[in-house]
C-alpha cells in the first residue's frame, strides 16, 4: 500500500508540473493577438509571454492576410516542459449587406482609409487651383472696374 500512494503521490505531483507548464505555454500562446488588416502590410509578427505556477513560457508567432476577410496565423512556444504550436485560419463572414457602400470602399475599413487620403489629397489640389482661378479672376474683375471707372 505505501508503495502504490508513493507512486500515486509522484504520478499527481508530476501531472501538476505538466498543468503548470501547459498553462505557461497556453497563457504565451493566447497573448499573441494579430493587429488589424492593413493591405499595404500584410504580414506581422507576435510576442507573448506566459507565466503559470512558476513556470514561464515565451510564444512567438506570425500572422498573414490573404485579405481582409482571411488570415492564416502560425505560432510556437519555448519555456518550462515542452514545447507547444500552433496553426490557425481566420474567415469573416457576414450578411453582404454593402449595397449602401460605394464601391471604392467595399475594401473594407483600413483600405478605405488609404481610399479617403487620396481623395483628400485630391481635393486639397482642387482647392489650391481654384483658389488660384478665384484671385487671377478677382484681379481681372479689379483691372476692368478701374478701366470702367468703378473702383
Amino acid at each position: 500500500v505505501k508503495e502504490v500512494t508513493s507512486k500515486l503521490g509522484a504520478a499527481l505531483e508530476k501531472t501538476s508540473q505538466r498543468v503548470g507548464e501547459v498553462g505557461a505555454h497556453s497563457a504565451a500562446l493566447a497573448a499573441m493577438n494579430p493587429l488589424s488588416y492593413d493591405p499595404l502590410r500584410k504580414s506581422q509578427i507576435m510576442a507573448g509571454i506566459g507565466s503559470y505556477d512558476g513556470n514561464q513560457a515565451l510564444a512567438l508567432g506570425i500572422a498573414h492576410y490573404a485579405n481582409e476577410n482571411f488570415m492564416f496565423n502560425a505560432g510556437f512556444t519555448m519555456g518550462s516542459g515542452k514545447s507547444m504550436a500552433n496553426i490557425g485560419a481566420t474567415y469573416r463572414f457576414g450578411t453582404g449587406d454593402d449595397d449602401n457602400i460605394p464601391e471604392r470602399y467595399k475594401g473594407g475599413p483600413i483600405s478605405s482609409v488609404y481610399v479617403m487620403q487620396d481623395e483628400i489629397s485630391a481635393l486639397k489640389a482642387e482647392n489650391a487651383r481654384k483658389d488660384a482661378e478665384n484671385a487671377e479672376m478677382k484681379a481681372q474683375i479689379k483691372m476692368l472696374m478701374e478701366r470702367m471707372g468703378m473702383a
